[in-house]
């Protein structure tokens, strides 16, 4: 909720920098008590894949009906996946492709002086990996505004 509400302010005309950066705040925190439940085990995600797995390593038969429910099988169709491979010893990663065909993958590594990703689609859809890379460009561009007005952003060296 806490990125939803940064999105609309940051999307939103007449909101001020000092509004925008508090919700930056805000979404940042979240995210990272979430990330902190799903790393220990705690988001609800996990179990559901936990329970999932050893339901098929049993074979049970019938599946178990919350596996075949048709909101489970939504709830698992991410439109865009994501996930951070970040190796500080090297600017090198890899990358993968979107889990269902009309999504994307967005592989990414945070670097001391540059952030890589790769952005992957599958051809044959309305999707555009060039398109949604631009507007990636331009979301971390406005990011970087808004943390300046804090005084907040590194700004090192260029490197063309």
């Amino acid at each position: 909720m806490e990125s939803i509400a940064f999105c609309k302010a940051m999307t939103t005309d007449g909101v001020s920098d000092g509004e925008r950066f508090d919700k930056l705040k805000a979404a940042v925190e979240a995210h990272g008590l979430y990330v902190k439940d799903a790393m220990t085990g705690q988001a609800i995600d996990r179990h559901l894949l936990g329970l999932q797995i050893a339901a098929e390593a049993v074979g049970m038969s019938p599946k178990p009906s919350l596996f075949t429910d048709p909101l489970f099988l939504k709830s698992r169709k991410f439109s865009l996946s994501t996930s951070n491979v970040s190796v500080s010893s090297t600017s090198t990663f890899g990358g993968y492709s979107p889990f269902f065909k009309g999504g994307y993958g967005v592989c990414y590594s945070l670097q001391d002086n540059q952030i890589n990703a790769c952005v992957t689609h599958a051809k044959g859809t309305r999707t555009n990996a060039v398109a949604l890379r631009d507007e990636i460009v331009t979301a971390l561009m406005d990011l970087h505004t808004l943390c300046l007005t804090r005084n907040v952003a590194y700004v090192g060296p260029a490197k063309l």
